[in-house]
């Protein structure tokens, strides 16, 4: 196989450096002093039994011109976004943010194939043209793209310090809201005192589930009536708020612990660490099919039904907003655009025309 580009990629367990003559004589002479190599002259490759990570030639080669090579070669070579997390250390996001970032990045990488310092404008544009039109991905995910690709080749290492893209209207969905009764069916059919817990908490407060499952007991204030939540999205502590009975369910329930646990819901396996988000989630998957709810919805969806079920009851927008922590009131009124409060009192049209046509046939 021919490519225009020097080619370093896996095959039968051996790595294979194809290197296109005759414009490539710096590289061939370079590659000639590798460690575990062998030369092909009849493919013009260099086969390779193992690479010696941060090797200086090796270093000297993958800083010297652009080469097709897939980033988890690439990485066994050298590291890789080293920048990348040191920027995101120094600005003291959160761990779910780094993931982000590092996982479109990654993935960019994987499209584009090349060296992260030979990435052009181009390349970048072409891979988020290739996430909208045939992974169809929504507007808000290609933001996220965008957003972690900006950070690391604009802020982070200057490869591409003019870096721009096309602006990304998001998709204004609304999400789906869980009735009282449908949030009621969910809790009470959980039969597993934690389980059932974890659920309570979450639509009594409004959590998001990476908050509930980071709880400690610590965090509970009975007198106070409220909940603190530490470090929640964009490393905020706020405080929210707890019903009675909650607070009298989580006492009954740390009572079955013998020694009082560190995390208000343990892991089953490891009870030294917190249970993980994947689980709590399919804590309310079944939870969901037990009360034979057919909406898509999900664990947020109980923070969804938190805030329009208080708006509904009269609660000011404002402190709706103040408890779930959001940064920005516009975030917070979207739950105005899916409260039945005032949509019960509105009669469609339809039902004034029957009334007319009703009235018309007895005049």
């Amino acid at each position: 196989m021919t490519y225009s580009l020097p080619h370093l990629y896996l095959e039968n367990k051996c790595y294979h450096f194809h290197i296109p003559e005759p414009d490539n004589k710096d590289l061939f002479q370079l590659t000639t002093s590798l460690p575990h190599g062998n030369y092909d002259p009849s493919s013009k490759t260099w086969i390779f039994t193992s690479l010696e990570k941060n090797h200086p030639l090796w270093i000297k080669i993958l800083k010297l011109q652009r080469i097709r090579i897939d980033p988890s070669i690439l990485q066994e070579l050298a590291p890789l976004f080293q920048k990348l997390n040191a920027h995101i250390d120094l600005k003291n996001y959160s761990k779910r943010t780094r993931r982000t970032y590092l996982f479109w990045n990654y993935k960019a990488l994987e499209f584009i194939q090349c060296q992260p310092q030979y990435v052009r404008e181009e390349d970048l544009i072409e891979y988020l043209l290739y996430l909208k039109v045939e992974r169809e991905i929504r507007g808000t995910t290609l933001l996220s793209a965008q957003c972690s690709l900006l950070f690391y080749y604009k802020d982070a290492t200057g490869f591409l310090p003019d870096l721009k893209f096309p602006s990304v209207k998001k998709e204004k969905v609304l999400p789906e809201i869980l009735s009282f009764e449908e949030v009621q069916r969910i809790i009470q059919l959980t039969q597993n005192t934690k389980h059932r817990l974890l659920l309570e908490i979450a639509y009594s407060a409004g959590l998001r589930v990476s908050e509930a499952v980071q709880l400690k007991p610590s965090d509970l204030d009975p007198q106070r009536k409220t909940l603190r939540i530490a470090q929640g999205k964009g490393k905020k502590d706020r405080l929210s708020i707890l019903s009675d009975r909650v607070f009298q369910d989580i006492s009954n329930y740390l009572e079955s612990y013998s020694i009082f646990p560190k995390w208000l819901f343990p892991s089953g396996r490891q009870s030294h660490l917190p249970l993980s988000i994947r689980s709590a989630e399919k804590v309310f998957e079944q939870a969901k099919l037990r009360a034979k709810i057919i909406k898509k919805v999900s664990f947020h969806s109980l923070r969804h039904a938190f805030a329009t079920h208080l708006l509904e009851l009269g609660t000011d927008i404002r402190y709706i907003q103040s408890l779930l922590g959001h940064e920005s009131l516009r975030a917070t009124q979207i739950y105005t655009r899916v409260t039945m409060q005032k949509l019960h009192t509105i009669r469609s049209p339809y039902d004034q025309l029957m009334d007319r046509q009703q009235t018309n046939k007895y005049t």
